[in-house]
């Protein structure tokens, strides 16, 4: 139900309506390479924009898929965002810690992204998944020239398929959104984005109720613990009713 929850950063960095190409290669039946490029404001001719000379992102990831449900892959992602353009673009996709996203006060920085994300099927009632994921940020610029982050995040899910009822399914989720554990400050610049010194936490659970195949209802509810240093947990809430035709 939640962003982080749902889906790796390293997928959001790139969620732009920006133009791109990409390709996919299959080695094997279970083991394949897919490769993109992109540019968040590749349709507009302003310096420090465009498709080539503005944001951008190039990636791979490579799968392996051993059986249905069941499978690895590792993804590298290296993104560029250029000075004063953090309002639109982020270097985590906006699910994490204030400090991922602009950690050099908007300066031009690019970011080095490498995730393990997985997903294992123990049984027909009980699943794992979930990911681990490094970020190297680096200020490309500005008073902040030289200065670097170590950023990290991971999270992992148990589910029970048809739980109570078939069609149901129950989800518990625990993790670290992303949080800049490291920021220099080399040219000693005052009032910089601070790093985290309390290590966030976040807890999530969800129970889908399938009222028949075209109506679920769905209960939610998680949990933000140190959200920002010496910040109070954030509690949300949430009720999703879904139909299908």
């Amino acid at each position: 139900m939640s962003l982080f929850g749902a889906i790796a950063p390293i997928y959001l960095v790139n969620d732009t309506p920006g133009a791109g190409g990409g390709f996919s290669y299959n080695f094997t039946d279970n083991l394949s390479l897919g490769s993109f490029y992109s540019a968040g404001t590749a349709n507009s001719p302003e310096t420090g924009k465009g498709l080539f000379n503005g944001q951008f992102g190039v990636g791979a990831q490579l799968n392996y898929v051993p059986a249905p449900n069941t499978g690895v892959a590792f993804s590298y992602l290296h993104n560029y965002i250029p000075q004063g353009q953090y309002s639109d673009f982020s270097q985590l996709g906006f699910t994490g810690l204030a400090n991922t996203d602009n950690p050099f006060d908007d300066n031009a920085s690019t970011t080095d992204h490498y995730a393990l994300i997985w997903t294992w099927q123990l049984a027909d009632w009980f699943s794992l998944e979930g990911w681990g994921m490094y970020t190297n940020a680096q200020a490309q610029g500005g008073d902040r020239q030289g200065d670097s982050a170590d950023i990290w995040n991971w999270k992992l899910s148990l589910a029970f398929p048809d739980l109570g009822k078939e069609g149901n399914v129950g989800v518990v989720s625990v993790g670290q959104p992303p949080y800049a554990g490291y920021i220099s400050n080399n040219n000693n610049v005052p009032d910089v984005t601070p790093q985290t010194t309390d290590s966030p936490w976040f807890v999530e659970t969800f129970y889908v109720y399938q009222f028949n195949d075209n109506i679920s209802l769905t209960p939610a509810i998680w949990v933000g613990i140190n959200p920002a240093n010496d910040r109070a947990p954030l509690w949300v809430g949430a009720l999703r009713t879904s139909f299908k035709f």
